[in-house]
């Protein structure tokens, strides 16, 4: 009896152990299912620059913020003051120097544990060109042919931002349409379907050519309309192709995070009056993630340097919450640009005042420690 009772726990034991293991190979597949381009981690970052040559200086101290991505700006438009020559003089043979020092860069970020998201925020035909002509869709698609073969395999490279704010829509409206679309009440127009205008079918081709390159890596899809206003995203479709991330930018309310631009006066912001603002803006984003079971990265939000002391640790607080809430993943805009670098705490002329201790620093630390 005892030797039967002693059978049957070891055949039981054994049995428990049997049902752990199968557990523990479901949970890797299942796991391992899950770790594709379309599952999208938490992803907290900053924009840099490729044409500001950042440095091993640079990627180091981004790391010890504990940001643990970076959106690294390519400009491939000739026509751009920061061009990164990624052409050869015939704007149409890839430029292989150029890219031999992009690698370079990109090492040098993945050697300080950072996670890259690759974006062209220029190409060529990018001020109107490309939305007349098919010559240059075939351009940009041969471009993000090259750059996702290049990087198929890099692991530190996790994604593509092909085209960001396009702004077909505001070249081609009259002023009273774009005030329509401002206030909300536009639609993409079926006459653009099957012409140059239609940004869908351009965001696809480069979307499946980037799938059939390199499957692992997500394709970061901009709203399209109103510049990278979250806005766009009333009359934004889903995307017709795999691991697609939705994206915007956000400088809302205007008066204060593009104060002082371009001669703007400079605004202050407060949380129990602005915050339902900041709230209602970013409303359309949620509604079509939610309707669409979609993933969002924030490609770009930042304030300017004169927001000190005048609501930008509010301010930032008030839309990091939301993104959070929201289990969004972002990149403050930017590193490379003075007049919002998280750093940068005055500038006259062209003196340049640098602080570890900007309240913009001080918020944005706070949430990249939730890497």
């Amino acid at each position: 009896m005892n030797t039967l009772k002693l059978n049957i726990f070891i055949l039981l034991k054994q049995t428990h152990l049997f049902i752990s293991f199968l557990l523990l190979i479901m949970v890797y597949f299942l796991a391992s299912e899950n770790c594709n381009a379309n599952t999208l981690i938490s992803y907290r970052g900053i924009n840099i620059s490729f044409h500001s040559s950042p440095s091993n200086k640079d990627f180091l101290k981004i790391s010890k913020w504990g940001a643990n991505t970076v959106r690294l700006v390519v400009h491939a438009d000739p026509e751009n003051k920061s061009y990164d020559h990624i052409y050869q003089s015939d704007i149409k043979t890839i430029n292989e120097d150029s890219f031999k020092k992009l690698d370079s860069v990109i090492q040098l970020a993945s050697e300080n544990n950072l996670k890259i998201i690759l974006s062209t925020a220029t190409y060529p035909g990018v001020k109107s060109a490309i939305w007349r002509d098919y010559n240059y869709w075939k351009k940009l698609e041969s471009l993000w042919g090259y750059i996702s073969k290049h990087y198929a395999n890099n692991t530190h490279v996790v994604g593509f931002s092909p085209i960001d704010e396009p702004h077909v829509a505001l070249i081609n409206l009259n002023a009273i349409q774009k005030l329509q679309m401002r206030k909300g009440n536009w639609s993409f127009p079926d006459k653009w379907q099957n012409t140059p205008k239609d940004y869908f079918a351009l965001i696809k081709r480069i979307g499946r050519v980037i799938n059939k390159n390199a499957p692992n890596k997500f394709v970061i899809v901009s709203g399209v309309g109103l510049w990278g206003n979250p806005l766009n995203y009333r009359w934004m479709k889903p995307v017709e192709f795999n691991n697609a991330i939705y994206s915007f930018n956000f400088y809302l309310p205007g008066a204060f995070a593009n104060g002082g631009k371009k001669w703007r006066p400079i605004g202050s912001y407060s949380s129990t009056s602005d915050k339902s603002k900041i709230i209602k803006a970013l409303t359309p984003v949620r509604a079509f993630a939610k309707k669409n079971n979609a993933k969002v990265f924030i490609n770009g939000f930042g304030l300017p340097y004169h927001t000190e002391g005048k609501g930008a640790y509010a301010w930032m607080t008030d839309v990091l919450d939301f993104f959070e809430d929201n289990q969004w993943s972002w990149a403050y805009f930017s590193y490379s640009v003075p007049f919002r670098s998280p750093e940068v705490k005055d500038i006259k002329g062209k003196s340049i005042e640098y602080s570890q201790n900007t309240e913009r620093l001080e918020v944005l630390m706070r949430y990249w420690k939730r890497n």
